[in-house]
This record gives structure tokens, C-alpha cells and sequence, in this order.
């Protein structure tokens, strides 16, 4: 059994009196024990410290229709609008309808520049307050005259001081206002100017309400298109007389002449017409009250558009006066049942992400022009952290944005338009596993003393031939 045994040893060794120690040897020995040390060090280094890698999956089915809730952390001064007057609600984008949702937060009042309790009372009156708005758009309206815009637009000469150059201020001006476009050669007006010149007296005197009863501001003028022949072709006046009574969008309905109606008539039109119009009412501090608005909704993990607009409440409001300017303070999304620190995970991984967790933190969007909506269009990537053993979620997303000019019917609001990728951004911390490091180091030392083996052969090979070759010639 015993020489059984030892016939199957593959480690056969010589006798120590049959080996010899030499310089070259031991060189060979000391350089492989460095290299072997030194690539040992390195392995482990890199076994210890895994290094982080990104990759892009796709949502499982399940993930992606489930009824996971998305929490929408928001921080938001907006700069012209008081407090008390201001909604936050989401929207489904494609069908236009809230989304059930739950809004905790607080709002602050804030002066227009930003400052808490700072409020500052405008006493202005509403027709003034248009027209400056008006001003601000139009650099050749010189609002101080608005007032010589609501006479009879008669004769356009210089003998006369009214200001009868911008029509679009003048309906912009009123609540509503009928005008009475006519010739002063036409019979039909001749006739028609007794009746008129009655009723007119009768309506700048009469007070009209809206459907709420609000007082409206309204006017009723008549239009010399003898005189004023390029306005009335850029109206499509052709016949004479006209009649028609605007709201400030500059939409008009005409009344039927095919019989000229009497003064009674025209009061009764005129009424019906201001319940279907909306009073401009400008709260005293609106122009220089702003409000920031903090908190959190939690609403479906699925599209949506969340805005920050004049409440439906407020229903006599003037479209143009409303300015969304803001600045966004925060702005990030995560779900609830993971919510985490994000910086905490982060830097346990990699800290370039915390760039996209808040990326618009910090900026200022202003509304440079009337009846203008800014648009935000953010697309969301669910993106997965992988510690050790845990698993966390976050949200990255990156931001657009873009004014968007409403028509001057539509409520100007502040839209932030998300979209959620059907992709996952997976952060992992790779490395090898302890069978893949022993592995390695076993193959390291065997390659490496098989490799000296080599070179120690042919290095005493070579030696010995030149040991041979001296002792030859010395010899002969």
C-alpha cells in the first residue's frame, strides 16, 4: 500500500545534495516574489472596491401598470400671484381632466420681488390700470391720453385733440363696447342717427352687469368710416350703418339692420350681451403680491401635468393682468413607499447623479409678454440604486421649457408637463467574487513562477554554454 501510494506522486523532488543554490536563482526567486506580492495587492484592492456601473432596463409589465403612487415635491414662488387666489391641481395631458391627488403644503405672501409681508397697495383705478398694460405692449400708446379713445371717432384731422389711432386699446378698454360704424352720406345712417344719438346718451349713463352682478365697464361709440376708411376696411365694414358690440378679445357679434331697431331694442341687446361677459376686476394688491407656495402631492405613477393657476373660484378675472412668473426652488419626484435621502444613497454610488434629482433648482422663468403660459416639459426616469443587499428608488429628470402665447380667452398658468420613461437607469457596484479572486491569485502565481521557470532555464543555459566555451579555450 505504501509504494502503491508513492508510485502516484506527481511532486517528485531531488535530494538537497543533488540541487545548488546560485545568484541567478536567487534573483529569479526575489523578482518573482515582488511581482507575485505586488499583483496580490492590486487584485484585493479591487475586490474590496467595487467599482459603480449604470445600465438601462426595461419596466417589467407590472411595474409599469401598477397603482404606485407618485409623490411630487415642489418649492415655487410665483411672483405676481396673491396667495388666496391661487390653485395647484394635475392634469391627465391627454384628456384634460384633474387627477385624484392629495396636496399638502403652505403658502406665504410675498411682496412681487420675493419678500415676505411685503405688500404695497395699488390705487389706480381699473381703466387706468389697463391701459398701463396696454402701454407695456404697445410703445406707441401713450396711455395718459386713454381717456380721448372713449369719444366718437368723428373726424381724423388736426383739429381736433382726441387720440383716435389705436383701436385695439379702445376695445381693450372696455367691458364692452357697441360701435356704430356709419357714413355721413348714407340715408340709412341719417335716419338711424336720431335713434342712435338717444340711445347712445341712455347707455353712457346706464350701469350694465355682468352674470355674477359686477358692474362692467362699457361704452357705446359711433365710427366716422368717411373719415376713418382704414379701420373700417381692416373691420370688413361694407355696409352702412353697422353696429357691433366687442369684448376686450377684440370678438364682436353685429345686430341685424335689416330693420333699424329702436333705442329700447338696442338696451335690451346690449343687456343680454354684458351676461355673457366677464367684469375685469383688478384686486388692489395683485400687481405687487406674490406667494410661495411649499409642499407635496401624491398622485398615480402614470403622465400628467400639474399647474399652478388663478382658482376657478375667481370668476371675474382679466386674462392679460395674469403673470405667472416664478422661480423654482425644488422640484423632485420619488414614491412615497421609497422615499429615501437622496444625497445619502447617492454618494454611495455616484455623486453626478444629484445633478438630475433637482436639476431647475434655483432658476427664473418670467413672462416677458400678455396672455403667455410658461411650459415646462420634464421626462422622469425611474432610476434604481443598488447598495450591498438594499435596493433604493429615486427620480432623475431633465428639463425643457418654453413660453407658450394663450389666446386672450384662456387664463395664463405656470405647466409642468411630465412624462414617465418606460426605462429604468439601474446603478450597480460591480466586482468579482471571492472564487473569481482566489482564481485569479492562483492563476497569477502559477503563471508567474512557471514564467521564471523559463527564463531562469534559458538564462543557466546560456551561462553554462559561455562557462564551457571558457574553460575550452583555456584549456587548449
Amino acid at each position: 500500500m505504501h509504494r502503491f501510494v508513492r508510485s502516484l506522486d506527481v511532486f517528485k523532488t531531488m535530494p538537497k545534495e543533488f540541487t545548488q543554490s546560485s545568484v541567478l536563482g536567487g534573483f529569479f526567486t526575489f523578482s518573482v516574489f515582488f511581482f507575485i506580492v505586488f499583483i496580490a495587492f492590486c487584485e484585493f484592492s479591487a475586490y474590496i472596491s467595487p467599482i459603480p456601473v449604470n445600465t438601462l432596463e426595461m419596466n417589467n409589465s407590472e411595474a409599469v401598470h401598477s397603482e404606485k403612487s407618485l409623490t411630487i415635491e415642489y418649492n415655487v414662488t410665483l411672483f405676481n400671484l396673491p396667495c388666496d387666489q391661487v390653485d395647484v391641481i394635475v392634469y391627465d395631458p391627454l384628456t384634460q381632466q384633474p387627477l385624484p391627488m392629495s396636496n399638502k403644503g403652505k403658502r406665504t405672501t410675498l411682496s412681487h420681488t420675493g419678500v415676505a409681508g411685503e405688500m404695497q397697495e395699488d390705487h389706480n383705478t381699473d381703466e387706468e390700470l389697463r391701459a398701463k398694460y396696454l402701454a407695456a405692449e404697445d410703445k406707441d400708446f401713450d396711455w395718459s391720453k386713454y381717456k380721448s379713445l372713449s369719444k366718437n371717432w368723428v373726424r381724423s384731422d388736426g383739429t381736433v385733440e382726441d387720440n383716435h389711432e389705436n383701436f385695439r386699446a379702445l376695445v381693450g378698454l372696455n367691458d364692452a363696447i357697441m360701435i356704430n360704424y356709419y357714413a355721413s352720406w348714407s340715408e340709412n345712417c341719417k335716419k338711424f342717427a336720431a335713434i342712435w344719438e338717444g340711445f347712445s346718451e341712455t347707455c353712457k349713463t346706464t350701469e350694465f352687469k355682468d352674470h355674477g352682478g359686477k358692474k362692467l365697464t362699457t361704452n357705446c361709440i359711433k365710427v366716422n368710416c368717411v373719415e376713418f376708411p382704414a379701420l373700417c376696411m381692416e373691420q370688413n365694414i361694407w355696409n352702412y350703418p353697422t353696429l357691433r358690440i366687442y369684448n376686450r378679445a377684440e370678438k364682436f357679434k353685429e345686430i341685424s339692420m335689416k330693420k333699424l331697431p329702436i333705442d329700447t331694442e338696442l338696451m335690451s341687446i346690449m343687456r343680454e350681451n354684458c351676461k355673457t361677459t366677464r367684469h375685469f376686476e383688478h384686486t388692489s394688491v395683485t400687481a405687487v403680491q406674490g406667494c410661495r407656495l411649499e409642499g407635496v402631492m401624491h398622485t398615480r405613477s402614470v403622465p400628467g401635468e400639474f399647474r399652478f393657476q388663478m382658482s376657478e373660484a375667481v370668476k371675474s378675472l382679466e386674462p392679460a393682468m395674469t403673470n405667472t412668473s416664478h422661480q423654482v426652488h425644488t422640484l423632485r419626484f420619488y414614491s412615497e413607499a421609497d422615499k429615501v435621502n437622496p444625497i445619502d444613497v447617492i454618494n454611495k454610488v455616484d455623486a453626478t447623479v444629484l445633478e438630475n434629482i433637482n436639476p431647475i433648482a434655483g432658476n427664473t422663468f418670467i413672462s416677458k409678454k400678455k396672455h403667455t403660459t410658461l411650459m415646462h416639459y420634464l421626462q422622469v426616469v425611474s432610476t434604481i440604486i443598488n447598495v450591498g443587499w438594499k435596493e433604493y428608488h429615486i427620480y432623475q429628470y431633465t428639463s425643457q421649457n418654453s413660453p407658450k402665447i394663450e389666446n386672450k380667452l384662456t387664463v395664463p398658468s405656470a405647466k409642468f408637463q411630465y412624462s414617465i420613461s418606460p426605462m429604468n437607469v439601474v446603478y450597480k457596484n460591480t466586482g468579482c467574487t471571492l472564487y473569481q479572486f482566489l482564481t485569479t491569485m492562483c492563476g497569477i502565481i502559477g503563471g508567474a513562477i512557471a514564467i521564471a521557470k523559463i527564463c531562469f532555464s534559458g538564462s543557466n543555459h546560456v551561462l553554462a554554454k559561455m562557462r564551457r566555451k571558457r574553460l575550452a579555450g583555456k584549456l587548449g
